[in-house]
């Protein structure tokens, strides 16, 4: 690090170093970083030119084929892997003065996929008229690639911009919600088709899966244009919070499965034996994976089964096997693959 008259001038690996870690942990953990070691990091405004010069300025619906071919050149690889995901956000719109246009409106989609620079003008009457026909943005949605869905249309909008550019996915990854696991589902034929999309033929990049004759049980295309997967951590709170719906109603050998059984352990039972508390049972998050490992914990499992509650205790048990099949990093591949059988074919036999 030199030290000018001026300010500090930093080496482009610092730099590159601030850029990762401001992103990753944020403007307010930076901020207390850099004003306790002066000197060590660049100012957020030098920050700022910084990730400008080396193109990280997003841009809404801009979908970077380019940008993504340029890199995999650069580190010599043309398989990739797709992830998405989306969250809510406070509605607003707001002026983006590097690409001349508004932000926070929802665009129109054409196949799916939403279009590039809609909202620019310089026409007041143009703007007041967006405010009084669009709707604001309630979410934020962003697509991800690593290096090796919405919806079916948008997997195939990027599975065919990233074949363009000579770049094969492996496959995609994305939150459990509903609208993804249907274009999962479709994409994969997975007890469906679609009667106008065909992703096989023509294809010469599939994934071939060598099942055995006998396994009528595995229901899957040999053939395969690319693997889905759903995040596991979404998997199991989705599960967790099937159990706290009030309007859902679930049994097994007409027993209910309920919360029930853990307020029971809460108020009976020591919280020594248990290590439960309310918030663990109704949590404020619904996409709390703490309260999920606190309620599948041995010795909440065993308390159920001490007390009777059968059916909780299956439902949670099942659940602690989803966090050991597709969470718990340290699972050995063939414990991961005995429990995630086991948990398929109890929800298909339970179903």
């Amino acid at each position: 690090m030199k030290r000018s008259s001026n300010n500090y001038q930093f080496d482009p690996i610092v730099n590159k170093f601030a850029s990762v870690l401001n992103i990753l942990a944020g403007n307010n953990a930076y901020e207390f970083i850099r004003l306790n070691l002066p000197g060590s990091l660049p100012f957020t405004t030098i920050l700022k030119a910084y990730n400008q010069d080396i193109n990280l300025q997003l841009k809404e619906s801009d979908f970077r084929f380019n940008s993504l071919k340029d890199y995999l050149e650069l580190i010599d690889s043309n398989h990739v892997f797709v992830s998405e995901d989306s969250t809510g956000v406070v509605s607003s719109v707001s002026y983006d003065s590097k690409n001349n246009g508004f932000i926070g409106f929802s665009p129109r989609l054409v196949n799916g996929v939403p279009l590039v620079d809609q909202f620019q003008t310089n026409s007041y009457t143009e703007l007041q008229k967006w405010f009084e026909e669009f709707d604001k943005s309630s979410l934020i949605a962003v697509n991800l690639i690593e290096p090796i869905l919405k919806n079916l249309s948008s997997l195939m909008f990027l599975g065919n911009g990233c074949k363009t550019k000579n770049i094969n996915i492996v496959g995609f990854s994305a939150d459990a919600e509903p609208r993804n696991l249907k274009a999962m589902q479709l994409s994969l034929g997975f007890f469906t088709k679609t009667p106008n999309i065909d992703l096989i033929s023509g294809n010469n990049t599939l994934l071939k899966i060598n099942i055995e004759s006998y396994w009528n049980f595995f229901f899957i295309r040999p053939v395969q244009p690319y693997l889905c997967m759903q995040d596991g951590i979404h998997l199991v709170t989705k599960i967790r919070n099937r159990l706290l719906s009030e309007t859902a109603s679930m049994s097994i050998n007409n027993q209910e499965i309920d919360v029930n059984p853990l307020f029971y352990l809460i108020q009976n039972c020591p919280k020594i034996d248990h290590n439960l508390v309310h918030s663990d049972v109704f949590p404020h998050d619904r996409q709390n994976y703490s309260s999920c490992l606190k309620i599948t914990s041995d010795d909440v499992l065993n308390l159920l089964k001490d007390i009777n509650a059968s059916a909780t205790y299956v439902y949670l048990y099942l659940l602690k096997l989803i966090i050991l099949t597709y969470v718990k990093a340290d699972t050995d591949i063939l414990a991961r693959l005995y429990y995630g059988w086991i948990v398929t074919f109890s929800y298909r036999m339970w179903w």
